[in-house]
């Protein structure tokens, strides 16, 4: 009769020790343990193995903190690394460093293109999309209207030089061209701070970059392909030409750039099936 009333009791200690049996049963398996020194061994033995459960999943939770710690550190790293690359190449060779106009192009389209690709590629290991929070549209927004202006200031640029007959570069320099050549830099300043950004934010929140950097590079190498221009001054038919090889080269990198992207993320489909409470747990 002990046998079964030690059966019985023991199929109602894992309700009793989680707080959901009735008082009834509560109060049966307190006088049965008080007199059965075998079922209290068995109720110490399943505290036991609670508390050894309980430290394996904080420690595995422990470990799996650690290890996203370590990608984001990483990720990190790789990415300033290669910004700050770019950032000593572009201070460091001069203007005039090539010997030609489409030497330089083709320098600031790898240049700018590597950066780009290479913090895509670096964040590509992030499966969550990036969402469409304030930052994101207004860092599209300002990235397309760095390069309507950099547009605007060629057209000023072919404009002035049709209507001065100016053929000498310094004398465009000291006039309007000085004041060209600050506004484009500026937009390079605003397209890299724009990309940086995206990047800090990505990384925050662990998620990969998306296809906005795609208008950042166009910004970027527009800007620094116009300002080329600015120091190697032509008649005004071969400028205008110029200025349209230097739109292309910087077009269709971005264009590449963006299909690679696209194709990228494709290749990876369940990445769009990462819930909501996934991208949270991985802040």
């Amino acid at each position: 009769m002990k046998q079964i009333n030690c059966d019985i009791i023991r199929d109602l200690i894992p309700s009793y020790l989680d707080g959901i049996c009735s008082e009834a049963s509560k109060d049966a398996i307190k006088e049965h343990l008080m007199g059965c020194k075998s079922c209290r061994n068995y109720v110490d033995s399943l505290k036991s193995a609670e508390i050894v459960d309980e430290k394996s999943d904080q420690a595995g939770l422990s470990f799996m903190s650690k290890v996203k710690k370590y990608y984001t550190l990483k990720n990190a790293l790789g990415a300033s690394l290669l910004l700050f690359i770019v950032l000593m190449v572009l201070l460091f060779v001069p203007q005039n460093a090539f010997n030609s106009v489409h030497n330089t192009f083709t320098f600031y389209t790898t240049l700018f293109t590597v950066l780009i690709l290479g913090t895509f590629f670096l964040l590509n290991s992030y499966q969550a999309g990036p969402k469409p929070t304030a930052l994101r549209i207004v860092a599209g927004i300002a990235g397309a209207a760095g390069i309507v202006y950099c547009i605007a200031i060629a057209a000023i640029q072919q404009q002035v030089l049709v209507k001065s007959e100016l053929r000498s570069p310094e004398e465009d320099l000291r006039g309007l061209g000085s004041s060209l050549n600050c506004q484009l830099i500026l937009i390079l300043l605003l397209e890299l701070l724009l990309f940086v950004l995206l990047t800090v934010d990505a990384v925050r929140k662990r998620h990969h970059l998306g296809i906005l950097p795609a208008l950042n590079l166009v910004g970027c190498i527009l800007s620094m392909n116009y300002r080329c221009l600015l120091y190697m001054m032509a008649d005004p038919e071969t400028l205008a030409l110029l200025l349209t090889r230097a739109t292309v080269m910087a077009a269709v990198p971005g264009i590449v750039t963006a299909a690679i992207i696209l194709v990228t993320l494709r290749l990876h489909p369940s990445r769009r099936e990462i819930t909501a409470d996934e991208t949270k747990g991985g802040k």
